[in-house]
């Protein structure tokens, strides 16, 4: 049977429908999906009830997990696993803000000499307005390109820095031991989309804190330059969250980030993270 893909309209992503994650998959749907997944970028499964084991299961047809750096928000029993939340389940129950991390454009574990191929994100609890995660398709945004542009973007390098996001949302302060773990690393700012072959815009405002060979202000503005860009709505696909979603997307060739809510509502979300290869020189 014929895997059942409705697009969703804007430049990327897409709802697969009637699977159930808990069950097994036949190599030939799994094929099917992998092929939805390099031609939308974003894929969605709705109405999942997922318990850790099975979402890890899932998640690991798609290759090796990652474990984040960020160790304070892993699940103790199941490291693979990264809480997406902003209140703290563990004390008080309050708001903390810790999802604010992910509310600007970025590429997720860019900051990593091995980047992150796919994320997986799950929804336990979402806010009734807000909360979206919009991705852009940076395949397109190159595409669109002037060749001047095309030309000299190929022969740039961007630097991927945890430490320089981190201080720029104003999160608590790294820890030496995973400041050492997350040194600032260097990734072309056009890469290769390995399952298509397409050349797409690699970077963002979330990890990306300059420019090899320019000084610190031209690098920024040449970053914002290229955000402002491939972040306009024609290359833009916003998700509108329910409960049970279970959305995958390609690290490779698109940015997110999260949109503001009422942070007395809670939101809650259970994320896996696929390790990808390294990125050519």
């Amino acid at each position: 049977m014929a895997l059942a893909v409705q697009p969703s309209g804007a430049a990327l992503g897409a709802v697969v429908e009637g699977l159930d994650l808990t069950k097994p998959l036949s190599d030939e749907i799994f094929e099917e999906i992998l092929a939805a997944f390099h031609c939308h970028h974003v894929l969605c499964f709705r109405d999942q009830d997922l318990d850790e084991e099975s979402f890890i299961a899932f998640s690991r047809r798609f290759g090796e997990l990652q474990t984040h750096v960020l160790s304070q928000w892993l699940r103790d029993d199941y490291p693979e696993i990264y809480i997406l939340s902003n209140y703290d389940m563990a004390g008080s129950g309050k708001p903390t803000g810790g999802d604010k991390v992910a509310r600007v454009w970025h590429s997720d574990l860019s900051f990593a000499e091995v980047p992150a191929l796919a994320t997986l994100l799950y929804a336990v609890e979402v806010p009734s307005e807000g909360g979206n995660t919009e991705f852009a398709n940076m395949l397109a945004a190159h595409d669109a390109l002037d060749e001047r542009s095309k030309r000299r973007l190929e022969k740039l390098r961007a630097i991927h820095d945890l430490q320089t996001s981190h201080n720029r949302i104003k999160q608590k302060p790294l820890t030496e031991e995973q400041i050492k773990a997350a040194p600032p690393v260097e990734h072309p700012i056009v890469r290769t989309h390995t399952p298509t072959g397409r050349k797409g815009l690699y970077m963002g405002y979330g990890h990306t804190k300059g420019v090899v060979g320019m000084s610190e202000k031209e690098g920024q503005v040449l970053i914002d330059e290229l955000v402002a860009f491939s972040t306009e709505p024609r290359f833009v696909y916003s998700h509108k969250w329910c409960v049970g979603d279970v959305v995958l997307w390609d690290n490779r060739c698109t940015m997110h980030r999260g949109t503001p809510y009422d942070d007395r509502e809670r939101r809650r979300m259970l994320r896996t993270t696929v390790k990808g290869t390294e990125i050519p020189a």
